[in-house]
């Protein structure tokens, strides 16, 4: 007998239409047509704080200001290492609708061990090898954290000098001239372990996106009336 194969099946997908090509199409469109959807962020001792979609476009707009006035544009890479939720979503958004590329990095662990220790750690050659893969962009970092700067220019063999705060890329005023690229341009770029060899990217388009989230959505039946619970920041 044939063995079994892996393969799930599906109907096609879906027509998507026009007007939600690319992510700031979506939360554009989310934020004008579903003004009581949005994100509610459940922290570790189990409080909630919720923000509508409109909130979420308003900080990212933010945001955004400030990535434009800091000389960054479109199509540009910029590392994001951040803990805090909030922050990750409106600076994440902030990039996507300015037409930069974010690239999604954990923070590395030890930032109490010792100098040696902390350029030693997996986490830190896995940035120092990304950043240098990527032409040295800008870093996002949850603090200042100048002993990790430190080590990562010590392994990279250059300094790093664009190294931003999430405190860093605020602004009072908000930014409205989004930039709409192509469905199958880069929305954002993710990077493996680098466990067993050197960190290897993933492009992943907004087509790529689309097709993932209309796939889950149509083969489950999801629609406006469910909620998604979501492990990661993303």
């Amino acid at each position: 007998s044939q063995p079994s194969r892996a393969v799930a099946e599906a109907p096609p997908l879906e027509p998507r239409p026009e007007a939600v090509r690319t992510l700031p199409q979506w939360l554009i469109c989310a934020a004008s047509d579903a003004p009581e959807a949005g994100i509610v962020y459940v922290a570790a001792d189990g409080s909630e704080d919720r923000r509508s979609y409109a909130d979420v476009l308003a900080a990212a707009g933010r945001r955004l200001k400030a990535l434009r006035e800091r000389g960054l544009s479109p199509g540009q890479k910029v590392v994001l290492l951040i803990r805090n939720t909030h922050e990750f979503v409106e600076l994440f958004w902030g990039c996507i609708l300015g037409g930069m590329v974010p690239v999604l990095l954990p923070p590395p662990k030890g930032e109490a061990v010792g100098d040696d220790d902390l350029r030693d750690s997996s986490d830190t050659q896995r940035l120092a090898a990304v950043w240098k893969k990527l032409d040295c962009p800008p870093l996002i970092v949850p603090e200042p954290l100048e002993r990790l700067r430190d080590a990562v220019s010590a392994i990279a063999g250059q300094e790093v000098s664009l190294w931003w705060t999430p405190a860093d890329i605020e602004s009072s005023v908000e930014d409205s001239r989004w930039h709409l690229r192509a469905p199958s341009s880069t929305a954002f770029l993710l990077f493996s372990s680098g466990s067993t060899r050197e960190p290897q990217g993933v492009q992943v388009t907004h087509d790529n996106v689309w097709a993932n989230v209309q796939a889950t959505c149509q083969h489950n039946g999801f629609g406006a009336e469910n909620a998604a619970l979501c492990w990661a920041p993303l």
